[in-house]
């Protein structure tokens, strides 16, 4: 049987990862999270407004981010809610052991 040679296409794998397509999807799901971490701070008593950045090319991939600075008023109480409850780890459904 002959070998097989496998030769990666970074350039190719490079553009699939930083597609429109791609980042849509990203943008997707940092809504998804904001969304959920949004619900879980007015759970907690707190007046929340986290927010996510639209995805954008790195490097090496694309990335989309949701974060406690917001505007109008709210960076501290998402951040003290993010700091005292870890909402945002529990939003992307970290350490919960489940599929939520």
């Amino acid at each position: 049987m002959d070998d097989i040679v496998f030769k990666w296409d970074f350039d190719g794998y490079m553009a699939i990862r930083q597609s429109d397509e791609v980042k849509a999807i990203l943008d997707e799901l940092a809504d998804d999270v904001k969304t959920r971490a949004d619900e879980m701070g007015h759970k907690n008593g707190r007046k929340v407004n986290y927010r996510t950045v639209p995805a954008r090319d790195t490097e090496h991939s694309s990335i989309a981010l949701v974060s406690t600075a917001a505007p109008r008023g709210t960076f501290r109480a998402n951040q003290m809610d993010n700091s005292q409850n870890h909402t945002l780890l529990k939003a992307l459904g970290a350490g919960e052991g489940g599929d939520e």
